[in-house]
């Protein structure tokens, strides 16, 4: 994991999900932090990550596949239906100062 200070593109699915409080079948049924189009620099490098260090500008891939099901043991991550999309409820979005991601889905 690495702690990385974020900026962010607000796009209209976050504008949707703050006002509508949903697309299509996917609801805001609690508190939630918005945002997955991210980029920021590395604040902090976990334990036993070697692909980044403090000071890296680096991009947010927002989602976070299960990394043990079909789809993504035949490479198609994109289909993971356990997928965690951060900025979707209930996983919390970049929209805010800080966030702790997975180093395997931080891009430099």
């Amino acid at each position: 994991m690495n702690r990385i200070t974020t900026a962010n593109e607000k796009i209209r699915s976050d504008l949707h999900f703050w006002k509508r409080g949903a697309i299509g079948e996917l609801k805001v049924e609690g508190n939630c932090i918005l945002g997955h189009e991210a980029a920021g620099l590395v604040l902090e490098v976990g334990e036993g990550v070697t692909t980044m260090r403090k000071g890296d500008r680096v991009a947010i891939e927002p989602q976070v596949p299960c990394g043990t099901c079909f789809s993504c043991t035949s490479g198609r991550t994109n289909l993971c239906p356990q997928v965690k999309f951060i900025g979707v409820y209930p996983y919390h979005g970049s929209l805010q100062r800080f966030k702790v991601h997975p180093a395997r889905y931080v891009h430099k």
